[in-house]
């Protein structure tokens, strides 16, 4: 478990040479902390909504190999104000790592579509498993975002946020973990 560290700026590590052009160093954190994880484990990452969001699948195409999206969960702009001084939308990813014996299961997380501005402006670039699964985004879901430029996407605060959280922490599925025996 890990708030990866967000930047448009590569990590030259050999081992991920194949990937030079396409990882920023979020998305190098998910790369090298799933080939560290043993099938079964979980990842669990904060991280910007480039993860899940960006138009080029090819990060979630190479996590979707050997993972499985177990859940995600967007907060909204300012939710991390207090602990790490930004205003980010920012993701929590869970992923689990399957077993070499297991199929993978639903890959909708792999795309994105777009969704109504509820305020009535240009329809909104999200993840598949954001727009099925609007619950899962704790606030909502419009263009007031300034933090880059004006219209930005953002996730507003609402007043109901400490209930869907709540509620999205208990929507989190049980049992996926199983302790390593040898």
């Amino acid at each position: 478990a890990s708030n990866v560290p967000f930047g448009r700026y590569e990590i030259y590590d050999p081992n991920y040479a194949k990937h030079y052009g396409k990882a920023p160093i979020h998305d190098y954190f998910f790369l090298k902390s799933v080939d560290k994880t043993r099938p079964g484990g979980l990842v669990m990452h904060i991280t910007s909504t480039g993860t899940l969001d960006k138009g080029d699948p090819y990060i979630r195409e190479e996590l979707a190999k050997t993972c499985d999206l177990v859940s995600a969960v967007r907060f909204p702009g300012g939710a991390h104000q207090a602990n790490a001084g930004t205003q980010a939308v920012t993701d929590m990813l869970i992923l689990r790592k399957r077993l070499p014996s297991e199929k993978p299961g639903d890959q909708s997380w792999l795309k994105t579509t777009m969704v109504k501005d509820p305020d009535g402006g240009e329809d909104i670039p999200v993840n598949q498993n954001f727009a099925d699964h609007p619950e899962q985004i704790l606030g909502r879901l419009d263009r007031s975002g300034t933090m880059y430029r004006a219209n930005n996407v953002n996730v507003a605060l609402t007043d109901d946020y400490e209930k869907r959280l709540e509620d999205a922490i208990s929507r989190l599925p049980e049992g996926l973990y199983k302790p390593h025996v040898n």
